[in-house]
C-alpha cells in the first residue's frame, strides 16, 4: 500500500518492511522477505503486519526468538476458502485478481481500495508505478499459503485488530484465528473495515498499549 497508509502505526519509517509493490523492480514478492525482516527483528521488537504481512509473520515468527508480541490488522494464516476454511476468498476469485494484475493492475487496484476502505470512502490514487511480479508474487501467497498448523505452537502474545465490515478477511477468520492462538486478543472494530489500521488507528494504538502494558512489553 501507499506509505501514508501505515505512517500510523509506524513512528518509525526506517523499521518498515517495503514489498516494492510500487517501486522496483523485484522479479516477486518472497524474494529477500525473509532476511530483511531477520535484520528489523536483530533486536528485542514487536512486529505491527497488515494483512498480506499478518501471514507472512506468522510464518515466520518461530525462527524471530527477539520478537516480544506480534499486532497483526486484518490478519489471518490462509486466505483462500477451502472446505476447513469457509470464510476465506473463493479460488476464483483470487485467479481472476491474477489475471487481472496482469492485463488490467490499476483497475484492480482501483476495485481493491473501494474494498479496503469500505464502509468509508477514501480517495487513494493508484501509484504510478506498479511492480507487477511483486503484486503477482503477492497474490500467490494469498492463494497458496497456509500457516494455521503453527499457530498453536506461538508462545507470545499476539493482538489482533480487525474490522467487523471487512470485505477482504471475514472477521470469523479473525476469530478462528484467535481461537488457535494461546495468548491472543481480539478487537473487532464494528464500523470498520479492511484499513481498520487507517481508519481506527488513534483508538488502535490505545488498544495496542494497553494489551502490551497487560503483558509487561516495552
Amino acid at each position: 500500500m501507499p506509505a501514508d497508509l501505515y505512517a500510523a502505526v509506524s513512528e518509525n519509517p526506517a523499521m518498515v518492511y517495503d514489498f516494492g509493490f510500487f517501486s522496483g523492480d523485484s522479479s516477486g514478492l518472497p524474494h529477500g522477505f525473509e532476511s530483511e525482516i531477520e535484520k528489523l527483528c536483530s533486536v528485542p521488537c514487536i512486529i505491527t503486519a497488515h494483512s498480506l504481512g499478518s501471514i507472512l509473520a506468522l510464518g515466520l515468527i518461530h525462527s524471530l526468538h527477539n520478537v516480544k508480541a506480534l499486532v497483526l490488522y486484518s490478519g489471518f494464516a490462509k486466505f483462500a476458502k477451502a472446505d476447513d476454511n469457509l470464510s476465506g476468498q473463493p479460488v476464483e476469485i483470487i485467479q481472476g485478481m491474477k489475471r487481472q494484475v496482469r492485463d488490467n493492475p490499476a483497475g484492480l487496484l482501483k476495485s481493491f481500495y473501494r474494498n479496503m476502505f469500505f464502509p468509508d470512502k477514501h480517495e487513494c490514487a493508484v501509484p504510478q508505478t506498479l511492480n507487477i511480479p511483486a503484486l503477482a508474487a503477492g497474490l500467490d501467497i494469498l492463494l497458496d499459503c497456509d500457516n494455521r498448523p503453527g499457530l498453536n505452537k506461538i508462545k507470545i502474545p499476539v493482538l489482533l485488530i480487525h474490522g467487523g465490515q471487512d470485505r477482504i478477511v471475514n472477521v470469523k477468520i479473525a476469530e478462528e484465528l484467535a481461537g488457535n492462538i494461546k495468548f491472543s486478543r481480539l478487537h473487532v472494530f464494528k464500523n470498520a473495515g479492511h484499513a481498520v489500521h487507517f481508519t481506527d488507528a488513534d483508538e488502535s494504538k490505545i488498544i495496542t498499549e494497553k494489551f502490551l502494558a497487560d503483558y509487561d512489553i516495552h
